[in-house]
């Protein structure tokens, strides 16, 4: 999860700062996935989801607090501010709203846009089939057997 926790960050920070952030990558997965696998229908034996959800959103957050201008310049942007830890002050602080902006932003698209994927998915081939055999009527809302559908 180190890698995943790095990479928005890539080019903005030094490796000392790299190293910090991604030795907190283990702790974190460890408690994501534990969060995540509490909910019965959750089902993901790799720790994908957990590990790239949280690992994502948190390496974009840490762009506010771990930036450094010297590493951002000979990246390509000398605009972006030192983090917090590094003496940014309010330029850091707004840094993060934008990055908290950009996060609440991409998580809302995706979800809409994954709903309709699925809604459209669930009309064209006349609802979606659960493990125990019944179809979920996109229309109807009800479960029906599968065995009592009509042909």
């Amino acid at each position: 999860m180190g890698l995943i926790i790095i990479t928005p960050l890539a080019g903005f920070l030094s490796p000392a700062s790299s190293i910090i952030l991604g030795l907190c990558g283990g702790p974190l997965f460890l408690l994501s996935e534990r969060f995540f696998f509490r909910f019965g229908w959750f089902a993901d034996p790799a720790g994908l989801f957990p590990g790239h959800l949280v690992g994502g959103l948190f390496g974009v957050s840490m762009i506010a607090f771990f930036a450094q201008r010297p590493f951002a310049a000979g990246s390509g942007f000398p605009k972006l501010p030192n983090g917090l830890f590094f003496g940014g002050g309010g330029a850091a602080f707004h840094q993060l709203g934008v990055e908290l902006l950009g996060i609440v932003t991409v998580m809302a698209t995706v979800f809409v846009l994954s709903l309709a994927t699925v809604a459209l998915l669930a009309r064209v081939f006349g609802g979606i089939t659960t493990e125990y055999g019944e179809t979920l009527s996109a229309s109807a809302g009800a479960p029906a057997p599968l065995a009592n559908a009509a042909p």
